[in-house]
């Protein structure tokens, strides 16, 4: 619905803002540095989705029932994870 749309362009306007800062910021940058900052992208978002899809395969190969507390413990772990690594980059 409605909400969808909403939350697509609250994404689309992250990206784009995203975008617009990286290519203001390697603009004239040597292309050894541009390498190396996707190159550490791509090894940081490769290894957040491999333990994500590890977790998640653990969880359902202990046949754990998602009205148990597991899952959310789960979901609460990652989402301190993931606010720890945000609050690192900001300060």
């Amino acid at each position: 619905g409605a909400s969808a749309w909403r939350l697509g362009g609250l994404f689309a306007s992250a990206c784009l803002r995203h975008w617009y800062a990286f290519a203001e910021a390697s603009i004239g940058a040597e292309t050894g540095v541009i390498s190396a900052y996707i190159g550490g992208l791509v090894a940081v978002q490769f290894a957040i989705a491999a333990v994500a899809f590890f977790a998640t395969r653990a969880v359902l190969a202990a046949d754990v029932q998602p009205s148990s507390w597991a899952p959310r413990v789960a979901g609460a772990a990652v989402l301190m994870a993931g606010a720890y690594f945000a609050m690192g980059t900001v300060a």
